[in-house]
């Protein structure tokens, strides 16, 4: 995964929070997120969150989707509520990679971020919907 490389080169200023929805999502729906931030600091454009799938004792990537076009990294004043399209059942986390002092004009990888870090909300449930009798 790519925000893993990313996050490795430089420590980020403060802490970070990626809220995961509170409860058990279900898999028809999109799953939000907030992300929050001490003051001004940038997110991937094209996909700000990544999700991990607990497999046993490990905590495997999704498949990340490319983006079609380069997309300028996403401006955030202290908080954001995103989502990602709806998984499949089982256990997940959330994973964003953030910066700061970064060119807004830029897609986040080429951004020149000043700091960078990982975040990772806590796990979190999707079941599917109960079957209507």
């Amino acid at each position: 995964m790519w925000l893993t490389s990313v996050a490795l080169a430089t420590a980020a200023p403060g802490p970070a929070t990626l809220e995961a929805p509170p409860g058990i999502a279900l898999s028809t729906d999109a799953v939000p997120f907030t992300f929050s931030s001490p003051g001004t600091s940038f997110l991937d454009g094209c996909a700000p969150i990544e999700l991990e799938r607990r497999e046993g004792a490990l905590w495997v990537a999704l498949p990340r989707v490319p983006c079609p076009t380069a997309v300028a990294a996403t401006l955030v004043n202290e908080s954001l509520t995103l989502s990602v399209p709806p998984p499949i059942p089982g256990e997940y986390r959330a994973v964003a990679a953030w910066g700061t002092e970064c060119d807004p004009a830029r897609p986040f990888a080429l951004a020149g971020c000043k700091t960078l870090d990982l975040v990772r909300s806590t796990a979190f449930k999707v079941e599917a919907p109960a079957a209507k009798p």
